[in-house]
């Protein structure tokens, strides 16, 4: 009550940009940044998954190897896209590269993208809505590559009893709010270090 949020949506590079200006009191990130004043605690599976247009031709398949699908146009988010890096980071670690590619502005359009034919994807299974008649997920073997939606604070700054209220409120009904297969509670670990750190409540903004 009686607490004004303002949120900022922008790639990885721009909120990574805030962080280090510290213009904010929580960030989240599906991959934090790797720094010594970054502490991070899991509260959502964000697994990605490879999505077809539903007439493809694999999409009968029981299972599907990624090597089948990269001769085809992958519809990929701008460089600095933590997704756009953990899938590139995926296939060099499976000795992959993809052929054709066609890069869009965000998740939705490349959603409408990947249902209008224009090529595949791998997205955050999150962006599809509970019906997608358009869209098909891919067996890929190795598939879901598996991330999480973290709450990022800084070590180094005192955190806002709005904002600590928020963690500890999210720490205990995240159940409430969340499907139980993407339900992944380690805000503990998080409350716990702010606490360690001695990064305890300051004046709210």
């Amino acid at each position: 009550p009686e607490v004004d949020v303002t949120v900022h949506i922008g790639n990885r590079r721009q909120m990574l940009t805030r962080f280090e200006r510290q213009e904010d009191d929580l960030y989240v990130f599906s991959h934090p940044p790797s720094l010594a004043h970054a502490l991070a605690g899991r509260f959502l599976r964000n697994p990605l998954v490879a999505v077809a247009p539903r007439g493809h031709r694999l999409a009968g398949r029981e299972r599907i190897a990624m090597g089948e699908l990269l001769e085809e146009r992958f519809l990929l988010r701008e460089p600095g896209s933590a997704t756009r890096m953990l899938f590139e980071s995926w296939l060099q670690e499976q000795g992959l590269s993809l052929g054709p590619t066609l890069q869009m502005a965000s998740n939705e359009a490349i959603r409408v993208g990947v249902a209008a034919g224009m090529g595949l994807a791998v997205l955050s299974e999150h962006v599809l809505p509970p019906e997608h008649p358009d869209i098909a997920i891919l067996p890929v073997t190795g598939l879901p590559i598996e991330s999480h939606w973290q709450f990022i604070v800084r070590r180094d700054r005192r955190l806002s009893h709005a904002a600590l209220g928020f963690l500890h409120f999210a720490e205990e009904h995240l159940g409430e709010c969340v499907e139980a297969r993407f339900l992944s509670n380690d805000l503990d670990v998080l409350l716990a270090g702010l606490e360690a750190g001695g990064a305890s409540a300051g004046n709210a903004p």
